[in-house]
């Protein structure tokens, strides 16, 4: 899950905030809690 995480922040820059927004969502809530 560290290697997504780390590739959403670096993309981050790149995309719209939107779809890394839709992105740390999903893996929110894809991790246990």
């Amino acid at each position: 899950k560290t290697n997504v995480v780390a590739d959403a922040l670096s993309r981050k820059e790149r995309e719209p905030p939107l779809r890394v927004r839709a992105l740390v969502m999903t893996i929110g809530l894809d991790l246990p809690r």
